[in-house]
């Protein structure tokens, strides 16, 4: 958890529809923030209610929506959630689902994720869970891959999740589950596939010999009338696919460019997306529309400095348009609606986006922009609940009540000026806008306010005071800010060499 827990809310705010959840209003509190503001994570859609939403952050915090994004709750910290970020995607039942938390512990919700419980240790004790699948049937059945080993453990009636057996030696892809068959890849690609739940494997390659030629970072496949395709992205290799239940295997991409995420719509096998990831320098989302012979970038999205946009098909975020702060994909970033109707949710280092038809466009899905304000460079938003970041103080103008403030880690600071229905990000003029830790009004001239802010977030977090690398000696450094225009724009109110700016 990076920074204070989440403390954007006000007691009896007026009613925004559609933001806040039913308990919500019943409270009288709702969310408040301009949206977003931290890292996301691992994606999911429910393959038996599209409308079931879910994305985890860096900062801590689980968000569920029940209308595919529309609007997010967030899911009480106490109920277990913890260190999501790092967890492979959650693995749906009909009315269950099953996902990592705290690197190594199953949980589970019997009710569409607003509760869950955390399962007794597995028998993998303190090993990384990195890939997690559900085997519905009569009972469930869970996998859960480590790095050095593949284990199977069936619900109980009560719903504990139990009975863990070893089904393969070695750690594991995703494992695909297509016709009634299982299918997974282990080692430096030896492919295996299982007919009863994963309950047995056995080697599906001719011989048994590796078939795709290196280790497979991600695997993905559908199956229809017209047959079935699958596709592994095999490091130092590139994108290959096989159209025999992985008997043979062609390259369909040449070159491996950290396409670590294969994502499909397991009804179909026309469309498959390759998400790069695992570092800044990764961030191409590729598509592909005939069954991965071709390759090209979905995701075109134009920075603020750019000069030509010609060919972008992305609604930036605030984020990128207010901060500038560029992007790259998180792990496992991409989720697919299973019933293939087009429907993709893409997570980033910073945002959240959505595309309706199969990835020809996407928007931001962190707020809603109500209108533009100062000819249209300054979006106004309003909370959809999906606020990721910590917050150090929430103020109230004494000179004006319709003036409402918010300082925040990571996004310094925002302004209201309709008593907190909407939101504009506003450190501008600041050397240092990644944090306000502390605001103060002149309580005798209306608009001048002080501000404690910094480039370095959380502190006194221990992790946040160890010695800084000079290189990069910014991330270190802090002052105090003056603004005479409420908030505003902000200035260095002093010289730091001494005496008055």
């Amino acid at each position: 958890l990076s920074g204070l827990f989440f403390a954007l809310l006000l007691a009896l705010a007026p009613a925004m529809p559609s933001v806040a959840a039913e308990e919500d209003v019943r409270s009288g509190f709702q969310p408040r923030g301009p949206g977003g503001g931290g890292g996301m994570y691992v994606p999911s859609i429910s393959p038996y209610d599209a409308r079931l939403v879910f994305v985890a952050s860096d900062m801590g915090g689980v968000y569920r929506s029940e209308d595919g994004g529309g609007s997010w709750r967030l899911i009480p910290y106490r109920q277990g959630l913890q260190f999501t970020q790092v967890s492979p995607p959650m693995a749906h039942f009909p009315g269950r689902i099953a996902w990592i938390t705290q690197r190594n512990r199953v949980t589970v919700s019997d009710d569409g994720g607003k509760t869950w419980r955390t399962q007794p240790e597995g028998p993998w004790k303190n090993a990384p869970v990195t890939r997690l699948a559900a085997v519905p049937g009569s009972p469930d059945a869970l996998l859960a891959s480590t790095q050095d080993a593949v284990w199977r453990g069936e619900f109980s009636a009560s719903g504990q999740s139990g009975a863990w057996r070893q089904v393969i030696d070695g750690g594991s892809s995703e494992i695909v589950a297509l016709g009634g068959w299982l299918y997974t890849f282990v080692r430096n690609g030896e492919f295996l596939a299982s007919p009863d739940g994963g309950r047995t494997w056995k080697t599906a390659a001719p011989g048994g010999q590796p078939s795709v030629g290196g280790r497979v970072a991600s695997l993905a496949g559908g199956m229809d009338a017209k047959g079935m395709v699958l596709l592994a992205s095999v490091e130092g290799v590139g994108i290959m696919r096989s159209t025999d239940g992985g008997q043979s295997w062609s390259r369909g991409k040449a070159g491996f460019e950290n396409e670590r995420h294969l994502a499909m719509a397991p009804g179909q096998t026309d469309v498959a997306y390759a998400a790069q990831t695992n570092g800044v320098a990764h961030k191409q989302l590729l598509r592909t529309t005939d069954g991965g012979r071709t390759w090209d970038k979905c995701f075109r999205m134009a920075m603020p400095w750019d000069k030509v946009s010609f060919g972008t098909n992305v609604e930036r975020s605030w984020v990128q348009t207010q901060l500038g702060w560029g992007y790259y994909f998180t792990s496992n970033p991409l989720a697919v609606n299973p019933a293939g109707d087009g429907l993709l949710l893409l997570a980033t280092q910073g945002d959240l986006y959505v595309s309706r038809d199969g990835g020809e466009s996407w928007q931001q899905a962190m707020s809603a922009v109500q209108h533009a304000a100062d000819g249209g460079a300054v979006p106004v938003l309003s909370s959809i609940g999906l606020e990721v970041t910590s917050a150090w103080a929430y103020l109230h103008d004494p000179h004006d009540p319709q003036r409402q403030y918010i300082a925040y880690t990571d996004i310094g600071f925002a302004r209201s000026v309709n008593q907190g229905r909407s939101w504009t990000w506003s450190a501008k003029g600041s050397p240092w806008t990644n944090t306000f830790y502390d605001v103060v009004f002149d309580p005798a001239t209306p608009g001048r306010m002080y501000a404690a802010a910094s480039m370095r977030h959380d502190i006194p977090h221990a992790q946040e005071l160890f010695p800084t690398n000079m290189k990069f000696a910014i991330h270190a450094m802090g002052g105090v800010v003056a603004s005479d225009d409420h908030g505003a724009t902000w200035r260095v109110p002093y010289d730091p060499k001494g005496g008055e700016a």
